[in-house]
């Protein structure tokens, strides 16, 4: 059965790497177009089955040389208040600063992290658990909670494949990722129908699927998180620009 799964892996790995002939391009932060992203603070209602659990709020914020990416999720019937805040060079987008205050159920997990290059150190605590974090990591790594937000500012087609390397700030752990748009359709949600390209994530423990409108400028419209009951809904868009340097 483990040889089975893992080839089964492996062939899944080539399949995604390797989508009609040709390899997954690699992507550095800095080579995202961050125009073709819809401006404002995206709101999203969290599902389990049919049933409305919580809401995830994303904000990005351009201010001083550095783009600002904040994950606030609350799920109140499960004990989950997770605020996520990630600081990176606004031109490169190479991070900065990552810092994790999170309470599931009864436990705790604070993260506070530095960059210096493409070195990271900082602490990371799991209620009475600490450990520190030092890791030298591949360049143009983007964080999860950065990457997420930043899909919208990918060049999406039908059959696109990209590779990027990505750090998990609330696990310190690397993964090579791979993106693919698997299909265009059309999804409804609370905010309205939209086509949008379907986008599988692949590579990290949890395996998501992002609804990224066709429409430009472009937004996640819809997040399933495979192989689970819960999914994520556009309710609306706080559309107060994003605050950029003069």
């Amino acid at each position: 059965m483990f040889f089975s799964s893992l080839f089964c892996s492996r062939l899944l790995y080539f399949w995604l790497a390797f989508q009609g002939g040709h390899e997954a391009a690699f992507v550095s932060p800095s080579q995202l177009d961050l125009g073709r992203m819809r401006q404002g603070t995206p709101v999203l209602v969290m599902f389990d089955n049919k049933q409305r659990v919580g809401q995830m709020v994303l904000h990005i914020n351009q201010r001083d040389g550095q783009l600002i990416v904040q994950d606030r999720t609350s799920v109140p019937g499960f004990n989950i208040e997770e605020k996520i805040t990630v600081t990176m060079d606004a031109k490169s987008r190479a991070p900065i600063t990552a810092e994790v205050e999170a309470m599931f159920g009864e436990n705790s997990l604070d993260v506070d992290l530095k960059w210096t290059g493409h070195r990271v150190t900082g602490r990371l605590a799991r209620g009475p658990e600490e450990k520190t974090v030092n890791q030298k990591l591949a360049p143009d790594t983007f964080t999860r909670v950065a990457l997420f937000a930043l899909l919208p500012a990918f060049a999406w087609k039908e059959g696109a494949a990209f590779r990027v390397d990505m750090f998990d700030v609330m696990s310190a752990k690397n993964y090579s990722i791979t993106l693919l748009a698997t299909e265009k359709t059309k999804v409804d949600v609370l905010a309205g129908r939209f086509e949008a390209w379907r986008v599988e994530v692949n590579g990290h423990e949890v395996r998501q699927a992002f609804y990224i409108s066709t429409a430009t400028p472009a937004q996640t419209v819809k997040i399933e998180v495979l192989d689970t009951s819960w999914h994520y809904e556009l309710t609306h868009t706080d559309v107060t620009p994003v605050r950029r340097d003069p």
